[in-house]
């Protein structure tokens, strides 16, 4: 165990969770009918997917805006667009899972997330599938913290200091493993300890050098 750290603060998706944005650029694109891309996002879309990650958007409204990018086709049907905006979520190794078991006996854990409500409810979905898990923050962590649940995302310093405030741990006490170099650096700002994870790399490996937990 590092004294130097009381809690660990996980993202969820890169991190914990696999992802491949790819798969919902390409079913985007084949049922809209039309490249959907970084590139040809336009900053109408954007704000509004930032908006809906902070819960102040409504699913409803975001699908409905999704529907009517391409006016020069049908309007694609709901359900189509919800499994296509999900289909960037892969997956849950079941070594990550055994690594939160075993800091959970030495570490208080918190999950911090950028997401939404859709993804949070495929999420549950796929550990329900994959794993039997019904209460995945209950059986990992002290807390979650999600983006559209508490108002607000990283990088914005304001999440950093709201969830420093409710852990009620010093700044310098806290890790934090994201995958995204902006989150990474408002939480050094902030006074955390931090990891940026590389996805192509081991999880154990990246906590193993900081913690020497194995």
């Amino acid at each position: 165990m590092n004294k130097d750290v009381k809690a660990i603060v996980f993202d969820l998706g890169g991190v914990l969770l696999d992802l491949d944005f790819q798969k919902t650029f390409h079913a985007m694109s084949e049922v809209l009918q039309m490249e959907f891309s970084p590139e040809n996002i336009s900053d109408e879309t954007n704000n509004l997917l930032a908006e809906y990650e902070k819960g102040k958007v409504r699913t409803e409204t975001l699908i409905w805006h999704l529907q009517r990018l391409n006016k020069e086709v049908i309007v694609p049907e709901p359900s189509a667009m919800i499994m296509a905006w999900n289909a960037m979520l892969v997956g849950f190794k079941q070594s990550k899972l055994d690594i939160l078991k075993q800091l959970k006996m030495d570490y208080r854990l918190y999950l911090l997330s950028n997401t939404n409500e859709l993804h949070l409810k495929r999420i549950d979905q796929i550990l329900l599938e994959q794993y039997h898990i019904q209460d995945f923050e209950g059986a990992f962590f002290d807390k979650a913290y999600y983006s559209h649940l508490i108002g607000m995302r990283k990088p914005d310093s304001e999440i950093y200091h709201f969830v420093t405030q409710d852990i009620g741990i010093s700044p310098e006490k806290i890790l934090f493993i994201d995958d995204n170099v902006a989150n990474i650096s408002a939480a050094e700002q902030y006074g955390w300890q931090t990891i940026l994870y590389d996805v192509n790399t081991d999880l154990a490996d990246n906590l193993q050098h900081r913690l020497k937990f194995l």
